[in-house]
């Protein structure tokens, strides 16, 4: 085979290999927008939303003393509704973390907050330690699954390094 066309064939076969890499993970310019939004301003409402997140699982955590002594709860039954917390969370974790890739990141977020308000009026609404427990589960899952769709569109967000090339 003569030089020349071999050197064609090696330029074929790399372009082959560009096109198909550039199929599996497409580049995204840095000015690249997010629906209406930049993609630094996705990244800082997001991470805004984790923020919110966090700060919702914690709110309730002072008025428990004085449920304990409205309802007359025992202290293990407080490490229950504390631990029922984390049940939902990890449970939420393991079981919708993938769930953001197929679906979405953006409905998985929406419902996330939806599950922290219907928590929130869970709470407020309380009249007994069973209501707490089902607060503080349905509080767990919905944190769980904000952070885990919320983990995901970070990384894709990133400012200096957009791995995943793409948006919501």
């Amino acid at each position: 085979m003569n030089h020349r066309l071999h050197n064609q064939l090696a330029a074929a076969r790399v372009d082959e290999l560009a096109r198909r890499a550039a199929q599996q993970r497409p580049i995204a310019p840095s000015h690249r927008h997010v629906g209406r939004l930049p993609a630094w301003s996705a990244f800082i409402l997001v991470a805004a939303i984790v923020g919110l997140a966090l700060f919702a699982s914690a709110a309730p955590s002072p008025l428990y003393a004085d449920y304990a002594a409205r309802w007359h709860f025992s202290t293990p039954m407080l490490t229950v509704v504390f631990a029922t917390y984390a049940v939902g969370a990890l449970s939420a974790l393991l079981l919708v973390g993938r769930l953001s890739d197929d679906l979405g990141r953006r409905p998985l977020l929406a419902a996330g907050l939806v599950g922290l308000l219907v928590a929130m009026l869970l709470f407020a609404l309380a009249r007994s330690v069973e209501w707490l427990l089902a607060a503080r589960l349905v509080q767990g899952v919905a944190t769980g699954t904000v952070l885990s769709a919320a983990g995901a569109a970070l990384l894709e967000f990133e400012p200096e390094r957009d791995i995943a090339g793409q948006g919501w």
